[in-house]
């Protein structure tokens, strides 16, 4: 006899011995989980190449107004360069910015699209939007729009136009002819230390992309220089001021740590906030930041030093991986266990509760391998099995359901039930728990006479947390469950 239990908040009924058989046989141990190949993880790009590439873009070329045809802006809108790989647009109240080599913390906030042909994230709230176009596993080129008026015309709409022009640019990119466009951050901070930049982080305040750079060889930021442009130096605004040849650098103090800034030269820009370059230096002691930053400065008087062929192409294609997570893990978002994700690795099924129980109960490929047809059949091709242990989970790439199936023995949580159904001829429970306005979660016990035990989680979400909430799947369930009940128990 079957029996499903699902977790409840209200109106739950328990499953007491009235509604079992009597106690069921032990049941025999479970074989070992199998030895399967390891996954190849994909590799991700040299950094060094990557950055090398973006230095070739001119960020301001990226900004067509003309091709872009972007609502709520126009060819006569001003263009600002506000560092040599950053470059912005201004309508009235409203601006898009671009920036080369942002650092990514996380994707699966953001909705997966294909721009132009090249893979493309989008994030949107009621007055910004963010288009990423990856360039390796963990940066891209930000295209980030806001809009603090409401009533004007620019949205999401505008930013994905100014992406999608800006790609057959970067497919055949060209660089600035402004000071500073040839080098990085990173470039020029491993020239100053003499280092390789495989352990370089991109990113330095306040040039928190390609135009700045931290070392992190000894695990942790030691060293961080951002090549930047910015206004007059007011250097009465600094506690104390400490000269590099001919220069005049300002001291920032904080954390342990010593922050030089200083005017490098003319930028060559209009506009009086970025009428200087700009270069703020970071290291642990301010005796080792003026050592530094006196060579830097001598560095950067000089010509620019040659780098490692530019990565081409720069974008990614819409089935490129932007990750190290092997196969379909891909669309897992990262749990709170630290069951690492494998891809799934394709078994004979075995038949009968019993047999499911030996090889599933400590192997996920089993579980997938007896589930992932009526996966397939009920809930479409989209879904793909990834394997967390003992557990198969199905995902798809919005994120907008999860299904998790295990298969354990009697001696799981009893719990309580929101309703009861009968499916293949067997007593299923279910229940639901809504977690959040943002959450759903589905959870289906099936007993064996045996005492083996189905369950069976689905979880839904908002689609990669952006999208509405969307539990009209919940009705394909039942049937889901049903089809693993009679093909496998």
């Amino acid at each position: 006899m079957f029996s499903l239990l699902l977790i409840a908040l209200t109106g739950c009924v328990s499953i007491g011995e009235s509604d079992r058989s009597a106690s069921p046989a032990p049941l025999p141990s479970p074989l070992p989980k199998a030895v399967h190949p390891a996954t190849a993880k994909p590799a991700d790009r040299d950094q060094s190449r990557v950055v090398a590439a973006l230095t070739q873009v001119d960020a301001c070329a990226l900004l067509d107004r003309a091709k872009a045809k972007a609502p709520g802006f126009a060819v006569g809108d001003r263009l600002r360069r506000t560092a040599p790989h950053e470059c912005r647009i201004e309508h009235r109240s409203a601006w898009v910015r671009v920036e080369l080599g942002v650092r990514d913390l996380s994707r699966s906030d953001s909705a997966l699209r294909t721009l132009a042909g090249v893979k493309a994230y989008v994030k949107r709230d009621e007055t910004s939007c963010e288009v990423r176009l990856p360039v390796s596993f963990q940066y891209s080129i930000s295209f980030y729009g806001h809009w603090p008026d409401k009533s004007t015309q620019a949205g999401c709409p505008t930013v994905e136009a100014f992406a999608t022009a800006a790609v057959p640019v970067l497919r055949r990119p060209s660089p600035a002819k402004v000071p500073l466009a040839g080098w990085s951050g990173c470039a020029a901070l491993g020239k100053l230390l003499g280092r390789s930049t495989g352990r370089f982080e991109l990113g330095s305040y306040p040039t928190n992309n390609v135009d700045g750079c931290g070392d992190l060889s000894e695990g942790r930021r030691l060293v961080d220089v951002s090549l930047g442009y910015g206004s007059d130096l007011k250097l009465s605004d600094f506690g104390k001021t400490i000269r590099l040849g001919t220069r005049t650098a300002g001291i920032t103090y904080g954390d342990s740590q010593c922050w030089l800034t200083w005017n490098q030269g003319p930028s060559a820009q209009p506009d009086p906030r970025e009428k200087w370059v700009q270069i703020v230096l970071r290291a642990p002691n301010c005796g080792t930041t003026k050592r530094l930053a006196i060579r830097m400065s001598a560095l950067l008087d000089g010509p620019v030093s040659a780098g490692p062929k530019p990565q081409a192409p720069l974008l990614l294609g819409p089935t490129d991986p932007d990750s190290d997570r092997p196969g379909a893990c891909v669309d897992l978002p990262v749990a709170q266990s630290q069951t690492p994700c494998e891809a799934y690795h394709p078994v004979q099924p075995p038949n009968g509760a019993v047999e499911v129980y030996r090889h599933g109960s400590q192997d996920g490929n089993v579980v997938c391998a007896i589930s992932q047809d009526a996966v397939r059949r009920v809930l479409g091709a989209g879904f793909r099995p990834v394997v967390e242990g003992a557990a198969c989970v199905y995902v798809e790439p919005s994120n907008a359901l999860q299904v998790r199936v295990v298969v354990t023995d009697h001696k799981t949580g009893e719990g309580v039930s929101l309703r009861k159904v009968e499916l293949a001829g067997r007593q299923v429970l279910i229940s639901t728990l809504r977690q959040s306005e943002d959450s759903k979660l589905v959870t289906l016990r099936a007993e064996d006479s045996t005492g083996v035990v189905l369950l069976i989680q689905c979880t839904f979400s908002r689609p990669r947390r952006s999208g509405d909430l969307d539990t009209s799947r919940e009705a394909q369930l039942e049937p889901l469950a049903e089809r693993i009940l009679e093909q496998s128990f």
